[in-house]
């Protein structure tokens, strides 16, 4: 919920919980670990969750317990299933990606 005097983001039953999951590596060379957008992921793995409808992250949530350094938000840089890319980053294109977008996926939630 959000205050709207404040546009905070009020604590939730959903926010309150994390979830403890199983993290494992993908099964596939690393460079030959699939490149995905931060938005692609939060998709696909069943952690990301949007309270209040804005789509902008870092003001969401991620409800993993792994996500130990952005404690219920999503961030590229404190995702637990990928590594956030940069110039340094094999497979990297300074014309066709910002850094904090794209991500270089190495493991994925457990099926529960």
């Amino acid at each position: 919920m959000v205050n709207e005097e404040t546009t905070e983001i009020e604590s939730t039953d959903e926010a309150a919980s994390p979830v403890d999951v199983l993290v494992m590596p993908l099964d596939v060379p690393w460079n030959k670990l699939p490149i995905v957008t931060i938005e692609a992921l939060s998709d696909e793995c069943g952690m990301f969750y949007d309270p209040i409808g804005s789509g902008v992250f870092g003001r969401n949530g991620c409800k993993s317990a792994q996500n130990i350094e952005g404690e219920g938000l999503c961030y590229s840089f404190t995702c637990p299933l990928a590594d956030e890319m940069d110039n340094e980053t094999p497979g990297w294109n300074e014309e066709e990606m910002d850094k904090g977008e794209y991500m270089l996926q190495h493991s994925k939630f457990a099926e529960a």
